[in-house]
Order: structure tokens, then C-alpha cells, then sequence
């Protein structure tokens, strides 16, 4: 009996001796299909999680973008050879972090504008400077900010002046981005500003 079962037992296992490499291949392969699929899903959450905290930081940027006011106020007075204008750009910032805003040379635009109906057409244009300093040496040049800094819960005030000769429409806009590209926002291409304008009639 015992010669009988040993017999049955050794043609029972003669394929599986025979084919013993070929399943070897494939536990082989099986692994290493594993542990490339797990490397891959791992890669894949890694770009997920790390794809979320990008929007995120985009979603806060721009609530603090919206939490900060930007508010324009022009006024003028007129002399005997022509009139001053004098915008006030207030910035106020109610977001949780600080604003670095640039202030290039076209931060504020005055236009004076011919009005049709509604359309206008800019006759003359201005950029005044917001000054640090102004010089009192004509063979020096007055300093200019390059930037601001509104701190959290902070509130800065830019005033601007200019002389224009006549009398009429004008349009005043502020614009200015961010001053450090961490800080830059953009949607669909596009960097998000902080902007204000006015319509003023000088007469």
C-alpha cells in the first residue's frame, strides 16, 4: 500500500518539478508587476496631494487678494495757469499675510479722455510718481518707491500730484502686482492685480 500511494504521490508531482521554473517566472514577474504598481500609485498620490496643496495655496493667495481694498480718490484745484490734480490711492489689507505690491513706473495712469457716448478716447496720458524723496537739487533726481509693504491688518496711503492745462474728463486708474513671484497669482494666464480708477471732470 504504502509503494502504491508513493507512486501516486511521485506522478502527482512530476509536473510540478517539470514546470517549476515557469512558475517561478511567474511569482517573479507577478512581484515585480506589484511593486511597480505600487510605486506608480505612490507616485500618482504624491502628485495628487501635492497638486491639492498648490490649489490651496492659490485659493488662499486669493482670498487674501480679495480681502485687501483698494480705494481711489482724486481731487483738484485749479490756479492761474492750469490745474493740479491730486490722486489718493488707500491700500488696506485684511487678509492673514502681509502685501509686497510693485510700483512700477505706469502704477497709477491719469488719461484725459474725449467722451462719445460711451466710448472714450485717452488725448493725453500721465504716469505720476508716488516719491520716497524729492529733490531739491535739480542735478539730482528725486527717489521713488519701487515697492510697499501693508502688514497685516496695515493701511498705507499713496498720494500722487500732477499739472495738467485744461480743463475736462479725466480717467485715473492704479494698478499693481505683486512684487515677489511666490506672492503672483494668475488665472487662465492671467496675473491677478490690485486695481481701482476714477472719473473726475476738472473744470
Amino acid at each position: 500500500m504504502r509503494a502504491f500511494l508513493l507512486k501516486v504521490w511521485v506522478v502527482i508531482k512530476k509536473p510540478f518539478d517539470a514546470h517549476q521554473a515557469t512558475y517561478n517566472i511567474i511569482i517573479a514577474t507577478a512581484t515585480a508587476f506589484t511593486l511597480i504598481w505600487g510605486v506608480i500609485t505612490f507616485n500618482l498620490l504624491q502628485q495628487k496631494e501635492k497638486a491639492e496643496a498648490d490649489l490651496n495655496e492659490i485659493h488662499t493667495r486669493i482670498r487674501n487678494s480679495e480681502s485687501t481694498t483698494v480705494n481711489l480718490k482724486a481731487t483738484f484745484f485749479e490756479d492761474d495757469d492750469g490745474f493740479y490734480i491730486y490722486p489718493v490711492v488707500t491700500i488696506k489689507n485684511n487678509g492673514k499675510d502681509k502685501i509686497v505690491l510693485s510700483l512700477d513706473a505706469n502704477a497709477l495712469t491719469v488719461n484725459k479722455v474725449f467722451l462719445e457716448g460711451d466710448q472714450a478716447v485717452a488725448e493725453t496720458t500721465y504716469h505720476p510718481s508716488f516719491f520716497e524723496r524729492i529733490s531739491d537739487n535739480e542735478n539730482e533726481d528725486s527717489k521713488q518707491f519701487q515697492m510697499i509693504v501693508v502688514p497685516v491688518d496695515g493701511e498705507r496711503t499713496l498720494p500722487y500730484a500732477l499739472k495738467v492745462k485744461d480743463k475736462g474728463a479725466y480717467f485715473i486708474s492704479f494698478s499693481a502686482g505683486a512684487y515677489l513671484d511666490k506672492d503672483k497669482v494668475e488665472i487662465d494666464k492671467h496675473e491677478l492685480v490690485w486695481f481701482a480708477s476714477q472719473y473726475i471732470n476738472v473744470k
